[in-house]
């Protein structure tokens, strides 16, 4: 699967666990937009769309990227979205931690069979993430 399915898949699940009143991630879904407690979304005010393209963060990278390329002599493209990769492993695996950490509250088979659909699925991402970083996603 693709990069965007594997965001779409923990998106859903985060939001289904805040409806539930299980917050497994609270400051992921306010850093897209979501404001839990008024019940809004707002991507212009989001804390990602503001570091990325309010700030001088897109300006940084790509000065970044062009210093790496020119010292190694390399392609530029793979440095420029390298904290992106980073970040949103950071960020949406501890989505999936945050479930199986829910589950492991409630104990017995639940935990089991949450791990056992989840655990792959973050394997998943992390090998969709090292997909795109090479180019072939």
């Amino acid at each position: 699967m693709k990069v965007w399915n594997y965001v779409v898949i923990i998106i859903g699940m985060a939001l289904l666990f805040e409806i539930a009143g299980m917050s497994v991630h609270a400051e992921l879904l306010n850093k897209i937009g979501f404001n839990l407690a008024a019940g809004t979304f707002s991507l212009k005010t989001s804390a990602l769309y503001l570091g990325i393209f309010g700030t001088a963060g897109i300006l940084i990278g790509l000065g970044a990227a062009i210093a790496i390329g020119f010292v190694t002599k390399s392609s530029t493209e793979n440095y420029v979205i390298l904290p992106f990769i980073i970040g949103s492993c950071v960020i949406f695996a501890s989505t999936f931690i945050g479930i199986i950490e829910r589950a492991s509250v409630i104990g017995g088979w639940i935990f089991y069979l949450t791990a056992l659909i989840l655990v792959p699925l973050a394997f998943g991402f992390v090998f969709a993430l090292i997909e795109f970083f090479r180019g072939t996603d």
